[in-house]
């Protein structure tokens, strides 16, 4: 019978794994945690073991990556920098902050009028 979890992580400099969420005994209907307090742009690793009543580990799950960031701050208007009959050219300056991750690239919207 299946009995917890727990979440293993580590520092964010590629150190070893540490137990910051054991929910064996406690509860098998947590399936998440917040981690907090962690330092943006840093790579944090993560993996899961499901424990039972014996407490006993299944495989270890596969490594997952993730890098502690927030959404870009918003930024100004674009600004025409030419146009032609047929196309207009846009131009715009990067947030002052990216929220700690490095902006892999923008989507730019138009509205067609209706």
């Amino acid at each position: 019978m299946f009995s917890g979890y727990k979440l293993l992580m580590d520092d964010g400099y590629g150190g070893d794994f540490n137990i910051v969420l054991d929910t064996v005994g406690f509860s098998n209907k947590i399936t998440e945690y917040l981690a907090t307090n962690l330092r943006p742009s840093l790579l944090y690793r993560f993996q899961v073991a499901a424990f039972n009543k014996n407490n006993v580990a299944g495989q270890l799950s596969d490594i997952t990556t993730i890098m502690a960031c927030d959404v870009p701050n918003l930024f100004g208007k674009p600004s025409k920098l030419s146009t032609t009959k047929s196309s207009i050219t846009v131009n715009w300056n990067e947030p002052s902050d990216n929220g700690g991750c490095s902006i892999l690239g923008y989507s730019v919207h138009i509205d067609d009028g209706n």
